[in-house]
């Protein structure tokens, strides 16, 4: 078993050896513990005062998934597993995705690396050629923070823009469709897939008098949206049942997962707060 450890530096994260598309797993997991906060930080999201702690990150899958340029299923299954491993703990909803390495000061213990720090040198090198000490590691820790609470604050700010972006959508959706869809699933589907991912969905909803007639944000799973993207409803035909909506249902739910029902679920309760709340 491996034991001991050294200091890397972030400025690794520069090189053009680091930078080589795509990701490792190895790298995807050194970059998390890179990424982590090196001492609790507070910052501000969706208006409230959040403390970051030592060895956590609030990000999103789509940030990670474009850092690694992995698929974002990829990037979910990667945390899922080192969330089972017992690697990391996670929590996720549908605006963030946060989570605190376990174990962290394995990793980074800043005592450790202090006292490696104020090592005394020994004559056995010429002065020019001593191994030098990281004198600016706090620096470079306080920048590295400095730049996730710039993330944080970025997010903030386009929160607040979203608001208004979101309304936007909703309203040209809802000019589309004869069911009515809801913020909710609309935050729901861009921070799964993508902003340019929703006009590709509002153009093949134009195309399809099926889906604009049949399609619910708050119920479809993935692999409906999925073949929905790709073009495959529309030359859709409807087919005759005393029930139109039963056989939307059955075509749109026939793959669900009990991960799937539980996002309906949490969606159909957020519409519920929010009709209740307006």
């Amino acid at each position: 078993m491996a034991q001991g450890w050294i200091a890397l530096h972030r400025k690794i994260q520069d090189s053009w050896l680091w930078n080589e598309d795509p990701f490792s797993k190895g790298q995807a997991w050194i970059d998390l513990i890179m990424l982590a906060n090196h001492e609790d930080r507070k910052t501000l999201i969706d208006g409230n005062l959040v403390t970051v702690k030592r060895g956590e990150k609030i990000t999103s899958l789509r940030k990670l998934a474009e850092r690694w340029k992995w698929s974002r299923d990829k990037t979910k299954r990667f945390l899922k597993l080192l969330e089972s491993d017992n690697m990391i703990e996670l929590k996720t909803d549908h605006k963030k995705t946060t989570y605190k390495v376990v174990n962290y000061n394995d990793y980074q213990d800043y005592d450790k690396s202090k006292k490696a720090s104020i090592r005394p040198v020994t004559d056995q090198y010429p002065t020019s050629d001593r191994p030098v000490t990281d004198t600016n590691n706090n620096d470079n820790n306080d920048n590295n923070d400095n730049n996730d609470n710039n993330d944080n604050n970025d997010n903030n700010d386009n929160n607040d823009n979203n608001d208004d972006d979101i309304q936007r959508l909703l309203k040209k959706i809802n000019s589309i469709t004869e069911k009515n869809q809801s913020s909710s699933s609309i935050k729901s589907f861009i921070s799964e897939y993508s902003l340019k991912e929703f006009e590709q969905l509002l153009e093949e909803i134009k195309k399809s008098e099926w889906l604009s007639k049949n399609i619910d944000l708050n119920i479809t799973n993935k692999t409906f949206i999925e073949n929905v993207l790709s073009g495959k409803y529309r030359s859709h035909k409807k087919v005759e049942k005393k029930n139109s909506f039963d056989n939307f249902e059955s075509t749109a739910t026939k793959d669900f997962t009990e991960e799937d029902f539980d996002d309906i679920a949490r969606r159909k309760r957020e519409t519920f707060m929010e009709k209740l709340g307006g």
